[in-house]
């Protein structure tokens, strides 16, 4: 199995990056960013790790990260293009599978997980929602690693002239992990109407709100800000045997 995140892909994928150049730019930033968060997941583990969720997994980098640190790990995700990427990424890793599913309705039974971790998806969901199911798969004492970015409206992105660079220096970038055909796509997509309508979706919730839904939904939750990314840890409560033993 190849790991190197600049191995080139094959031809399924690049075709499926060319469709859907909103993924393509995903990738990039996975690629680019997505490793310096990693410890963040990795020290959340306190023991030996049976069954792990990477709940949008998209193309897989986490997954197979975390695969080395569990028996057995899943990696959910809501695209069939994101699992065609992860499955291209993680070959024949035998201790890994892909599942297409939707954090609103989980496809597992109640207490599945020793843990679950999530990178910067569940701002795109109704987080209550995930949430809840997020709390019910997961066994007594295991422990969920979240990490989420803030929406960013679309009045943020730099107008005009300098968006323009950033969009042409992005496709460049991407002309040369991807090759020319999945640049041109992802500068075309910049301008398009279905990327305003994108950033528009991501309207930054208050933290007071967001706080207070972890709060209730996973108590006791800890929650560490940064200047784009929050960060959540949690542990679910033994069940009454296990407290009583």
């Amino acid at each position: 199995m190849n790991r190197n995140p600049a191995h080139a892909y094959s031809a399924r994928p690049l075709q499926l990056l060319e469709q859907e150049p909103q993924i393509a730019e995903y990738e990039m930033h996975s690629l680019e960013r997505g490793a310096a968060f990693d410890e963040f997941y990795f020290q959340s583990i306190r023991a030996p790790v049976g069954l792990a969720l990477d709940l949008g997994c998209g193309s897989g980098r986490l997954t197979l990260a975390l695969a080395e640190r569990a028996q057995f790990v899943i990696g959910l995700d809501v695209s069939p293009t994101m699992l065609t990427l992860a499955q291209e990424r993680g070959g024949a890793q035998s201790n890994v599978r892909w599942t297409l599913g939707s954090a609103h309705c989980l496809p597992f039974p109640a207490s599945s997980f020793e843990m679950i971790v999530s990178s910067s998806v569940l701002r795109l969901t109704d987080l209550p929602r995930a949430l809840s199911e997020i709390e019910r798969v997961l066994k007594p004492m295991g422990r969920v690693a979240i990490r989420d970015v803030m929406g960013v409206r679309a009045s943020r992105v730099p107008e005009p002239i300098g968006k323009v660079r950033w969009a042409i220096a992005q496709s460049i970038k991407m002309t040369r992990r991807f090759g020319f055909r999945v640049g041109w796509k992802l500068l075309h997509y910049r301008f398009s109407k279905g990327r305003k309508e994108y950033c528009a979706r991501q309207l930054p919730r208050t933290r007071n709100r967001i706080e207070e839904q972890y709060g209730s939904i996973l108590p006791g939750s800890h929650i560490t800000w940064g200047p784009k990314h929050l960060f959540v840890t949690w542990e679910k409560p033994p069940s009454q045997m296990q407290a009583d033993e």
